[in-house]
């Protein structure tokens, strides 16, 4: 198919103008066909609100077998407050289902080359927590990737990431897959690369670029928290990685300055399987003092099966 603007091909794929996002029962994963998009529908009013929920076939990845056309988010700012978000989601869920005990509402966000795994709560809660100055969050997800980082049509901001100059390291795959799923998310917009922000003093800690949401510019940090060798990471680790990466946003959104300044930023840490993400939520929730989470949304990715992002590799 011809190629879209804004995209880059990728070597044996095609381009895709835009992921769609699917509402799924839990433990199941639907199928595109048969799947409903909310992208277009009207918002109703908080209380009467109702998030579509298509009928769902056990498959361990979406198979997408033509382009997606509709944009995320479909959930926009229609929030008060975050318990409001945990209840909204949570009684969705159950009425939908007709169940009694709790399960969160899966998100999909489908793109032919990957899929986001997510739920409505975290959706809701992360759109609130974006948009409220003093929020901080832990949230959680997975990547699913269909194939090889060689294979992955790159939105044009991923590849600027990839393509101009950084301050050194070997976390290039990393950081342009982290806009490409903060992209899909949250719809946000690249404003800068990390050789293009400024800072005063200029020594001061740096993050890697800087995005757009819903008109306001955040700062976005990018870690990768694994282990060498197989081991088991452990609350140590977890502790390290948490508290060295949270105090330099905390240092370099206050230094920062105009046109790229900030009030808030993103710490997205990829981590290479779910008891990883689970120590780094506990460690947060237990050992992270409130000052160092300041207002700081942490995204933590879960990418199982894809080495690429952690060690550089073409895959």
């Amino acid at each position: 198919m011809p190629s879209t603007s804004g995209y880059a091909r990728g070597p044996r794929r095609a381009v895709v103008p835009n992921a769609s996002v699917f509402f799924a029962a839990p433990t199941n994963v639907a199928s595109p066909a048969m799947c409903k998009t909310a992208a277009h529908a009207p918002m109703a009013p908080l209380a009467r609100m109702e998030l579509p929920v298509p009928s769902a076939v056990p498959s361990a990845v979406p198979v997408v077998t033509g382009p997606v056309v509709h944009s995320y988010p479909v959930i926009t700012s229609v929030v008060t407050t975050a318990a409001q978000a945990g209840e909204l989601a949570g009684a969705s869920s159950l009425a939908r289902e007709g169940r009694t005990t709790k399960k969160p509402l899966r998100c999909l966000t489908v793109h032919r080359d990957y899929t986001i795994v997510d739920t409505v709560a975290n959706s809701l809660r992360a759109d609130y927590s974006l948009m409220q100055h003093d929020e901080s969050l832990f949230m959680s997800n997975e990547f699913v990737p269909t194939g090889k980082f060689s294979d992955i049509a790159l939105c044009a901001g991923a590849v600027r990431i990839m393509t101009l100059p950084n301050a050194g390291g070997t976390s290039v795959n990393s950081e342009a897959l982290s806009f490409e799923v903060l992209r899909q998310m949250f719809n946000a917009r690249l404003d800068a690369t990390e050789m293009e922000l400024q800072y005063w003093p200029e020594n001061s800690k740096i993050t890697d670029y800087s995005v757009v949401i819903q008109k306001r510019k955040f700062g976005v940090s990018v870690t990768r928290a694994m282990k060498f060798g197989g081991g088991r990471f452990t609350e140590e680790d977890a502790t390290r990685l948490l508290s060295k990466k949270l105090y330099g946003v905390v240092e370099s959104t206050k230094a920062v300055i105009a046109p790229y300044k900030w009030k808030k930023q993103i710490l997205h840490v990829w981590a290479q399987n779910n008891q990883i993400a689970d120590m780094l939520r506990a460690v947060y929730d237990t050992l992270i003092p409130s000052e160092m989470q300041s207002n700081t949304v942490v995204v933590v990715t879960v990418a199982k099966n894809a080495d690429w992002v952690f060690f550089e590799r073409e895959g």
